[in-house]
């Protein structure tokens, strides 16, 4: 079975421990992430929470990590290293679910299947707050 989970930009990111940066992962319902707290050093192991999140940031988790274990989350800028005929080359671009697929598309709207990169990817940030990542 495949996992399911989102993350979203926390809108009160210092008021949990299951917030990383800003950004809380887990299930979602309305306009909030509901996380359970792992940590098992912390008081508060296995309570869940509900964070609330701007839904503008709303991504979802591809089911794929790059090349360094990172999971791959709709909305992340990514390099990928394409090798092209003749040549290695890289593309920068973001990762979108469309036509019930994941794609990196590039700014041109050049899209390449994420399932068939996995091994030369690398996430690089994400589209909100690193648009200018994508956009060069």
């Amino acid at each position: 079975m495949r996992e399911i989970e989102f993350r979203g930009k926390a809108i009160h990111p210092n008021s949990l421990e299951q917030i990383v940066g800003s950004w809380a992962y887990g299930g979602i319902f309305e306009n909030k992430i509901i996380s359970r707290n792992l940590d098992m050093d912390s008081q508060y192991h296995g309570f869940i929470s509900e964070i609330e999140i701007d839904i503008e940031t709303i991504g979802q988790y591809t089911g794929l990590k790059d090349k360094n274990g990172k999971k791959i989350f709709e909305g992340d800028i990514v390099d990928i290293s394409v090798y092209d005929r003749l040549d290695w080359s890289s593309i920068k671009g973001k990762v979108v679910f469309l036509n019930g697929a994941w794609l990196v598309v590039d700014v041109g709207h050049f899209a390449i299947t994420l399932q068939s990169e996995t091994n030369e990817i690398e996430i690089i940030g994400n589209v909100h707050e690193n648009l200018g990542l994508w956009e060069a």
